[in-house]
């Protein structure tokens, strides 16, 4: 499910796909009516439904699950994400207390050295903090003893660590929210990275030397294709939600969109309607989370304007107009580029989007397989016979029909091609942790 502001309603999209979170500690749990929302879904009613928004009164959000008080027709538990909408009675930024401390021994301990990381909403510095090196480790003997204190204290101080989280790496408050109190159900020994594709490489090398194995999730550059039989009214919000959820900064964004020639003209047009109306720029977006990947960003937009890119919408010189302070780009669209160019072949990992045309799916297969990665991709269409026959032809790790990145513990994820080696979850990620043995017994 999904949820987004326009015009001072919230409105929900049910995705039937999606399981329900957990509810946070520490946060306030607000009933609201569905009578309250429009549906674009037709099989749930006012009267099935209650949403349940977590808010605080620290932070900007307005977010998460859907609570079914009844069975929806055909749809399993529901999880809903909600736009950030900023408001007058929301702090501009978070308030960090300094100095810091280590706890070492239940004590707090400075240390010769500290350093200090970059606020990438205002590119203003963090407090300093203490930079740890072995002899504080040795100092801290005892810190088992302390574990199950300092998850105590984790839950109770969650608000706190989150907004920490959401200041220091510019992440969204409700993505901050849900990783602070996790549970560790086993530890498997093993090597698992998850990164670039140049830090992966390196990451095998150094294995190679001693033959260790390794699971490598590396990067992606996911393919959307839209069929010209698609609802624009469902696929839209989806594709736009999906390809801008943290500003473009997950593995498994939409980072392309080639959608049919009868359509093209359309879907352009709703989705530059539905990004104005919905995704406020400096509020439903995140910053870059560093001076470093900001000028790398950056380089996608000059070579926008040096190539004479179509700029659909947004670019530098929305950016320009705008004047925000901090590490941010607005929601770009690139209208139609060449397959060659920088921002279809290569993964930007930041708000900006090339949409493509095709007619031709046999030729729209082979597009979206020309590229070295191969992390995720969908394809939507009326027809779930038609979808499913492209989306088996795509060399992708994950591949959704009428949906994208949706994951769940019993499902394989990983990539294929440069986007990685091995899986992870299901029984074929448990299966690569595991030294199968021919096992052979003989009659005496």
């Amino acid at each position: 499910m999904w949820a987004t502001l326009r015009r001072g309603k919230l409105i929900f999209s049910l995705d039937p796909h999606l399981v329900q979170p957990r509810s946070i500690r520490g946060q306030q749990f607000l009933p609201v009516s569905m009578q309250h929302f429009s549906l674009h879904r037709s099989t749930a009613s006012a009267s099935q439904c209650t949403a349940v928004i977590v808010a605080s009164p620290s932070c900007c959000v307005v977010t998460f699950p859907l609570v079914c008080t009844a069975p929806v027709p055909g749809s399993s538990p529901l999880l809903a994400f909600c736009l950030l909408v900023p408001s007058p009675s929301w702090p501009t930024r978070l308030t960090l207390r300094a100095p810091y401390y280590n706890l070492i021994d239940n004590e707090l301990a400075s240390t010769p050295q500290t350093c200090h990381g970059v606020d990438s909403s205002t590119e203003e510095a963090l407090p300093e903090v203490p930079l740890s090196g072995k002899p504080d480790v040795d100092r801290a003997d005892k810190r088992s003893t302390y574990l199950l204190r300092l998850a105590d204290a984790i839950e109770a101080n969650h608000d706190g660590i989150r907004d920490l989280d959401v200041t220091e790496t510019g992440k969204a408050v409700q993505n901050a929210s849900l990783e602070i109190v996790m549970v560790l159900v086993q530890v498997l020994n093993g090597d698992k990275s998850l990164g670039s594709i140049p830090t992966g490489r390196r990451v095998a090398e150094v294995c190679s030397r001693t033959l260790k194995r390794v699971t490598l999730e590396l990067g992606g550059n996911d393919a959307a294709v839209v069929c010209d039989d698609a609802d624009l009214a469902k696929v839209v919000p989806a594709v736009s939600s999906l390809a801008f959820l943290c500003s473009g900064q997950i593995c498994m964004n939409i980072k392309r969109v080639y959608v049919h020639d009868k359509i093209y003209d359309a879907f352009l047009a709703a989705i530059i309607t539905f990004i104005r109306e919905n995704m406020l720029y400096g509020a439903a977006t995140d910053p870059k989370t560093n001076a470093m990947q900001y000028g790398k960003v950056k380089e996608f937009f000059e070579e926008a304007e040096l190539q004479k890119w179509r700029v659909a919408l947004g670019g530098l010189k929305e950016k320009a107009a705008i004047k925000t302070k901090g590490l941010l780009f607005p929601l770009t669209l690139i209208d139609n580029p060449s397959d060659e160019s920088c921002i279809v072949r290569e993964e930007p990992f930041s708000p900006i989007l090339p949409l493509m045309r095709w007619t031709e799916e046999e030729d729209v297969i082979h597009r979206v397989n020309a590229v070295e990665v191969g992390l995720g991709a969908s394809v939507w269409s009326s027809s779930v016979e038609r979808a499913t026959k492209i989306a088996d032809a795509l060399e992708a790790g994950s591949v959704w029909v009428n949906g994208h990145f949706q994951v769940a513990p019993n499902m394989p994820f990983g990539g294929h091609k440069a986007s990685g080696i091995g899986m992870d979850w299901g029984v074929v990620g448990l299966k690569g942790w595991c030294n199968p043995q021919g096992f052979w017994t003989n009659k005496a």
